[in-house]
């Protein structure tokens, strides 16, 4: 069945697990379905059932990492490790750039300059609160390549279709669906497993993705995420 045919704890059920799904794909394996529309996946017997893979997009080992170190520290509000998980992303330029209006010239700004411009565009939603839809994130960035230096690698175009089209679907279910939050645990779980760069410490990536200030809601996802990927990695010595 689509989800506008599923009772509304088997919706719930069915979004739950397409971002499962989605985050795993795009922070884990890699491997992502690009065209999630609601005609795409189908709910059966309490699983997914993904159609028609026309469309499909593999993400690098670094672009998965710097994926999710930017939803960490997006979350955290660190705004000097996102603006580098930007260049990262290849979405930045290593040498921050800002146009000057007068004479057309992009002219050198320091990281200060971009991390500001940055966390005043994601502080613009409702009441001064943080965006908390992709949507309205991407408009944001777009906003700043008006004044900022950006690049458009390829993979943008389907992973902005991905989540796009995800938290679509998402808000016929859940109107307050917060896209970040959701892909957090696969974030955390993508910063602590082995990778040929130094693994974070606990700790680090705690205080990461927490804060300051403190947000408890995001804490008891970190804390779970961690124990998840710990019980993991004790299981597969075992084996």
């Amino acid at each position: 069945k689509k989800v506008d045919e599923l009772e509304p704890e088997q919706q719930l059920d069915f979004m739950s697990k397409a971002i499962e799904c989605a985050g795993a794909q795009i922070l884990q394996s890699g491997f992502v379905h690009a065209d999630p529309h609601a005609g795409n996946i189908m709910y059966e017997d309490g699983d997914l059932v993904y159609l028609d893979f026309g469309l499909v997009s593999r993400v690098e080992d670094r672009l998965m990492e710097a994926f999710a170190s930017g939803i960490i520290h997006l979350i955290g509000g660190n705004w000097e490790a996102f603006a580098q998980d930007f260049v990262d992303m290849d979405l930045v330029p290593s040498d921050f750039g800002k146009l000057n209006h007068a004479t057309g010239v992009w002219e050198e700004c320091s990281i200060d300059q971009f991390c500001k411009a940055v966390r005043e565009m994601f502080n613009t939603g409702r009441g001064g609160e943080q965006l908390t839809q992709f949507g309205d994130l991407v408009i944001g960035v777009q906003k700043l390549a008006d004044e900022y230096k950006f690049c458009c690698p390829a993979y943008t175009i389907i992973l902005v279709r991905t989540f796009a089209t995800l938290e679509g679907l998402a808000a016929l279910v859940d109107e307050n669906f917060n896209m970040y939050e959701a892909c957090l645990p696969y974030a955390i779980r993508r910063g602590l497993a082995v990778s040929n760069r130094p693994a974070p410490s606990i700790g680090r990536l705690l205080g990461s993705a927490v804060g300051p200030p403190p947000k408890p809601h995001v804490l008891v996802h970190v804390i779970g995420s961690v124990s998840y990927t710990h019980l993991r990695a004790h299981e597969t010595r075992g084996n």
